[in-house]
């Protein structure tokens, strides 16, 4: 549980370490580039991280997950992922002339182009990364990311001033993930022999079809809506609908991001040790729902002043439409802890199968919604998100053999912690109400005390959280009183399997 500690504190320390080092870059960046050259790469930028999708194809999961992980099951996930990379690389090489056309701007194709070894070198960043995920050792992760990230802003910021442009911000995106590559390889130094094969090309994909048909799934459902909207109501609703989803796009990458790769490493540890998942998935559900729920409870109540200072008051009319993606953010949180689990324990057909089955009601809710108001779609978001929550619950229920009982307990116990967390602030913006005029006082009053009520309470309580909290307040900073210390070597990959090495802490 240590380890896991450590590892938790680590991941979000990545996360909140690269999220600075960019919003730095990024306003330095907006001094040194025209409009027209940020929305140049953003173009080239987004049709490649629509494609980063397929390439994936669920390799990385399979490497966290795999039991029984031999060097020729990794040498062939190299293999798959080498060549999915290079045929999308080659369309995109091809398709680099007719998309400047398309959006003539000849420049494109050079970005296009430059971009395109990315999917070259993510083949081999992302087996190196789900390596470093499956041994826990996000220590390492952690130096290494933030390495790329000072690579990427700084290759940006030079190129930029010598007035490179896009074609710069194209660099700076190879140089960063050139930088995973190395790091991995620094980590990983045996794997620099390890050559492409594709002998076990039937175990990897009979894996990866299923995680990857899911994510393309799940990939849809985040994006149908801003198509959908922009389609019925006109591209002013949409960036509307963009805008208000911004809020629960933050709070993803806050806290989710950092907290799904340190759940799916361990849970897949235990699972590849024949461990007991059930309580440390109860654990999960509990401590996520516990912080998340209040959260996304009190980013709904003071979303008109959030909206305000961080868009500015020109996206107002988006607020309503916030609070209402707040809710079915928070039911989603069920279905990504429950699709955690999955993944881990390598169940991906039924992962598969919740998302085929959720995924389309999602869609269809969303795209009756959108043919009234974006308010009607997210109500939509949020009719279609609880559905496949439900579902994805009670696909995980059956997979490890819970009862509604033990799930209703620790969800009610969030629940609980949450109505008694948001009491006061709801009373505060209720009886002094908040206007784009002024909110500042009751902002501040709402926010302070809602966070301390939550404290209060959960340790009046005496909920498990509080001894993660104590253990945070006593070594906050234990986790990176090694971080100068190079990462252990991993243990060589022999001719059967990997040795799993425990963390020691």
């Amino acid at each position: 549980m240590t380890s896991v500690r450590g590892s938790l504190f680590l991941s979000f320390a990545e996360k909140y370490s690269i999220l600075l080092i960019n919003i730095v870059a990024t306003v330095i960046l907006a001094r040194l580039l025209t409009p027209a050259e940020t929305g140049l790469y953003s173009v080239a930028a987004g049709l490649i991280n629509v494609a980063q999708t397929l390439r994936d194809f669920g390799v990385g999961n399979y490497i966290v997950q795999e039991s029984d992980l031999t060097r020729r099951r990794l040498s062939t996930a190299l293999g798959i992922s080498l060549i999915l990379g290079a045929t999308i690389a080659l369309g995109f090489v091809a398709a680099a002339g007719p998309l400047a056309l398309a959006f003539q701007a000849p420049r494109l194709r050079i970005v296009v182009l430059i971009m395109s070894l990315n999917f070259i070198l993510v083949a081999f960043a992302a087996i190196g990364t789900a390596r470093l995920h499956r041994d826990m050792k996000f220590r390492a992760a952690l130096r290494i990311g933030i390495a790329a990230a000072i690579a990427h802003a700084a290759t940006s910021i030079i190129m930029a001033s010598q007035g490179y442009g896009a074609v710069g911000m194209a660099w700076a995106s190879v140089m960063g993930i050139s930088v995973y590559v190395a790091g991995n390889y620094i980590c990983y130094a045996e794997d620099i022999l390890l050559r492409p094969a594709l002998t076990e090309w039937r175990r990897v994909l009979g894996f990866g079809v299923l995680v990857s048909g899911g994510t393309l799934l799940q990939e849809a459902g985040q994006r149908v809506a801003d198509v959908v909207v922009g389609r019925f109501l006109g591209f002013s609703a949409a960036g509307l609908y963009s805008r208000a989803n911004g809020l629960v796009s933050l709070f993803q990458q806050a806290m989710m991001d950092a907290i799904t790769p340190v759940a799916l490493s361990a849970l897949a540890l235990l699972n590849r040790n024949a461990g007991e998942v059930k309580a440390p998935f109860l654990r999960l559900l509990g401590y996520t729902t516990l912080v998340a729920w209040p959260l996304l409870a009190m980013i709904a109540l003071l979303a008109l002043p959030i909206i305000q200072v961080a868009f500015g008051p020109q996206w107002l009319a988006a607020v309503q439409t916030a609070r209402i993606l707040c809710l079915a953010a928070a039911l989603g949180v069920l279905g990504r802890v429950a699709v955690t689990l999955f993944t881990a324990m390598g169940a991906a057909r039924r992962l598969f199968r919740v998302q085929l089955m959720g995924i389309p009601i999602l869609v269809l809710a969303v795209c009756l919604g959108a043919t009234i108001s974006i308010e009607a779609a997210a109500w939509g978001t949020v009719a279609g998100t609880l559905v496949h929550a439900l579902y994805a619950v009670q696909q995980a229920k059956t997979n490890i053999e819970l009862s509604w009982r033990q799930i209703g307990r620790v969800l009610g116990a969030s629940l609980l912690v949450a109505s008694v967390s948001l009491a006061v602030p709801v009373a505060i913006v209720l009886g002094y109400g908040v206007s784009s005029a002024h909110f500042w006082p009751q902002t501040i009053a709402a926010g302070t005390s809602g966070v301390t009520a939550w404290f209060l309470y959960i340790f009046a309580l005496g909920h498990p959280f509080c001894e993660e909290i104590r253990l945070a307040w006593r070594h906050p900073w234990s986790p990176f009183r090694r971080l100068a210390v190079a990462a252990p070597a991993a243990a060589p990959l022999g001719r059967t399997s990997i040795v799993v090495q425990r963390d020691p802490r």
